[in-house]
């Protein structure tokens, strides 16, 4: 979905700064989107194990999914590359959404 240039809703921070200017943060119920409340101590650290779960995970199956011996030099050396893309692959995931915000998959 593309804004175009000049039209309703294509400057975003603009948008941002009305809702914040309104005291009941977006009017009634119903007349618009609410400002979210911020982030709890405990919410942070709850997102921060999350993302440190989705990290370590693929890592695991990674790991467990290559076979790891002395008699096995390219399974390991398989392994370790593993062990450096799968994370790169993830990072990418979170980061291409914001590099990349007009792609087209159709």
């Amino acid at each position: 979905l593309e804004v175009a240039p000049g039209a309703p809703g294509s400057d975003l921070e603009s948008s941002r700064q009305a809702l914040l200017a309104q005291p009941d943060g977006g009017g009634a119920a119903g007349a618009g989107p609410a400002v979210p409340p911020a982030m709890s101590d405990v919410e942070r650290r709850n997102f921060a194990v999350q993302c440190f779960a989705h990290a370590v995970v693929p890592l695991y199956v990674c790991e467990s999914l290559v076979a790891f011996g002395p008699e096995h030099q390219h399974a390991l050396l398989a392994q370790v590359a593993v062990a450096f893309f799968c994370p790169f692959l993830y990072g990418w995931s979170l980061v291409a959404p914001k590099l990349l915000p007009n792609r087209s998959f159709s």
